[in-house]
């Protein structure tokens, strides 16, 4: 499994049964670190929840235009928003995705808490998207760093909660930090992980891991 991070949220997953790519989110959209002329293959597309970050309606109409067949999954209450820009997603589980039962984190006062999905993918990677209440995690898990609702301690402490910890931990949702804070941010959680025999996996922009 290859794993690419686009900033922020969103992650390219490519195995041999299948191209999956997950949250494209406006902040991705907007780097230009996504070439979708570079890209050989989209089979699917998982979004966590309807928030910009998470669901740009441009980035997905690119990846129509050349993946026209490309089967987009995501909630009941993102679907009928897409539905509006003129894209079919459904909220049915597809080959290889499974859809887990985590929520949002609470919003309010500041806003609307929506309703939301994590995704277990290929059987391999966990992505929370912005769920720090994860029951279970597959092998790789891709979670929020920080957030107007969360924060490192409450990622942390949502790792070590799983019955089963996973092996890696990929950081997603760290868009808010400068660099700086984001290298400093992946220093302090590498050792803490791995007193848990977890590793921390700082992946890079744009830059795909090989799991």
């Amino acid at each position: 499994m290859r794993i690419t991070k686009y900033v922020h949220s969103c992650l390219f997953v490519e195995a041999e049964e299948k191209a999956v790519l997950i949250d494209p989110g406006v902040f991705s959209w907007k780097s230009g670190l996504f070439k979708i002329d570079e890209i050989e293959r989209i089979d699917q597309v998982l979004i966590t929840h309807e928030h910009a970050d998470h669901m740009h309606p441009d980035f997905l109409r690119t990846i129509l235009e050349k993946f026209p067949t490309v089967e987009i999954v995501t909630t009941e209450s993102a679907q009928r928003l897409l539905k509006e820009e003129g894209i079919y997603a459904q909220s049915a589980a597809v080959d290889h995705v499974v859809i887990a039962n985590a929520p949002h984190e609470k919003l309010e006062p500041f806003g609307v808490t929506p309703e939301h999905a994590s995704f277990h993918v290929q059987d391999r990677l966990t992505h929370a998207g912005d769920s720090h209440q994860l029951r279970e995690s597959k092998e790789i898990l891709a979670i929020a760093m920080t957030a107007p609702w969360g924060s490192l301690v409450s990622m942390v402490d949502a790792v070590l909660a799983l019955e089963s910890h996973p092996k890696y931990v990929i950081p997603i949702h760290d868009w808010h930090y400068s660099d700086d804070g984001r290298r400093w941010a992946y220093k302090a959680l590498a050792p803490f992980l791995q007193e848990h025999n977890i590793e921390f996996v700082p992946i890079e922009n744009g830059i795909p891991i090989q799991f």
